[in-house]
């Protein structure tokens, strides 16, 4: 007989674990009892022989399951961003094309439950329907060009309703946008047409009013050289009125002597020149 080799115990235990742990993983990868949450979802755990288990929302990470028994669907809890357009009517029955965009996310505690009430397909069961119908609601209390003046009013109408509707169903709102609003062409045209006769109206309106200042001032301007000038010759009237009570024989004397200008008469007879008292323009 051929020399056995014996492998030592340590050897022995060691191969014993390593098949043991080839086994598991074997089993594992077969009946998989373990599963797997990624970040940013939760986990719904259906279960073959009672369904839905409604209370049992898995966290991110690894879990273990019953195989063949228990299945896990991921629920993304998650912001999740969608646009819709509806088609409404105003209240003057102006036809309108609304641009919504949605942000919303499922409630992580309550995921099961929306499974079991909508499944995965929540956003053309509920989202978009809730979405249309406010749309349609709240665009039906205003007149077409309220619409457009009032946006902000009608956006926060519009969030409330569908607000309001998705959170019965474990799905919250984080943020809801009206983006545009579009009219039929005629429409449009008479909204710019309108626009055009309210900017030429302001225009027209700024002018008369900057005329009529400019008038008011060239007024003023002139009321205030009239006051001037009937000032200045009040004035000159009292300066004079003064001037004449004041003269004497002595100092019309003085104003003649102040004036000669030293020279005597070349002709005998001559007198000195009369002296006048008033200035040389005005003797002109």
């Amino acid at each position: 007989m051929k020399n056995e080799v014996k492998l030592p115990p340590v050897a022995i235990k060691a191969t014993i674990a390593v098949a043991a742990l080839l086994g598991f993983l074997s089993i594992a990868a077969l009946f998989k009892p373990v599963a797997l949450v990624k970040a940013g979802y939760r986990g719904v755990v259906f279960n073959k022989f009672k369904g839905v288990e409604v209370g049992r929302n898995l966290p991110e990470g690894m879990h273990l399951i019953i195989p063949f028994v228990e299945s896990v669907v991921p629920m993304t809890v998650q912001v999740q961003k969608n646009t819709f357009t509806t088609a409404a009517a105003s209240k003057d029955l102006q036809q309108v094309h609304t641009e919504v965009v949605i942000n919303f996310h499922l409630d992580p505690g309550n995921v099961a439950k929306l499974y079991q009430d909508v499944g995965e397909d929540y956003i053309s069961k509920l989202i978009e329907p809730s979405v249309q119908e406010s749309i349609k609601a709240v665009t039906a209390d205003y007149n077409a060009t309220d619409l457009i003046a009032k946006r902000s009013i009608v956006k926060k109408e519009a969030q409330d309703v569908v607000t309001e509707r998705l959170s019965t169903y474990n799905i919250l709102v984080n943020d809801f946008s009206i983006t545009d609003f579009k009219f039929s062409p005629e429409f449009e045209k008479a909204i710019e047409a309108k626009q055009v006769a309210e900017q030429e109206a302001l225009q027209k309106n700024y002018e008369l009013q900057k005329a009529k200042k400019d008038a008011e001032i060239a007024i003023t301007q002139a009321e205030a050289k009239k006051t001037s000038t009937i000032t200045l010759a009040q004035g000159d009237a009292e300066s004079q009125r003064l001037l004449r009570q004041t003269l004497t024989p002595e100092l019309i004397e003085l104003r003649r002597i102040e004036k000669w200008d030293g020279k005597y008469p070349q002709v005998v007879g001559e007198t000195l020149p009369m002296l006048s008292l008033t200035s040389p323009t005005a003797a002109k």
